[in-house]
């Protein structure tokens, strides 16, 4: 298999598992299960990874979100990355959160900022 399809695939699946999650194998063709099976694993590793480090390097700010039953999660991408349910829609769906700079924002939404805006938006739908 060429390896820059390979590599293409890795990046593909793993930008777009939070919304879909991990593909399934379906049957050999150019992609043979051993490869298939080397792409998972190496995604799911470095969202292992990726997990443990936002573990360590938690803010207050994530404290905040738990304290306001938001139920961060790191959400696996990198150290600073977590997901949180989004008080904006009714806890329908996540926002994504920032710990490197302790900020907020959801797409659907379109709402963003820091702690000091989501106080003000908790005091107000609480």
């Amino acid at each position: 298999m060429n390896f820059h399809l390979s590599g293409s695939l890795k990046i593909y699946w793993g930008e777009n598992s939070f919304h879909f999650g991990l593909p399934a194998f379906k049957t050999e063709g150019e992609l043979t299960a051993k490869i298939f099976n080397e792409i998972i694993d190496e995604i799911k590793n470095e969202f292992k990874v990726a997990t443990i480090k936002a573990e360590e390097n938690k803010t207050s700010f994530i404290d905040f979100l738990k304290e306001n039953e938001l139920h961060p999660t790191p959400s696996g991408r990198n150290k600073y990355s977590w997901v949180a349910r989004c008080p904006y829609g009714r806890r329908n769906h996540f926002m994504m959160v920032s710990t490197k700079e302790n900020t907020f924002g959801c797409g659907y939404c379109k709402k963003q900022g820091g702690q000091k805006e989501l106080e003000q938006l908790l005091n107000i739908t609480l």
